[in-house]
């Protein structure tokens, strides 16, 4: 069975387990490779949308592209940490 370590007490625990069965600490469902990259591959997304809305002329448009990316970002940061 996969396990990871519990950012806490640095206990193994179960790969899908949600509450550390040592210290209780929460576990963040978000906290695997895939979904960083997922993260990842969205904030890349949204920037090549804001930079396609960009480059067709509507400049006001491209700000929640930019919102978003930035959110995007900052999750997959956190998901790394």
């Amino acid at each position: 069975m996969p396990s990871t370590k519990c950012p806490r007490c640095n206990n193994d625990i179960a790969d899908k387990a949600q509450l550390c069965p040592e210290c209780g600490h929460r576990i963040r469902l978000w906290n695997t490779p895939m979904k960083r990259r997922h993260a990842l591959l969205g904030a890349l997304l949204m920037a090549g949308m804001g930079v396609f809305v960009y480059l067709d002329g509507d400049r006001g448009s491209v700000i929640p592209y930019i919102v978003l990316c930035g959110v995007l970002l900052l999750m997959a940061k956190q998901l790394d940490s």
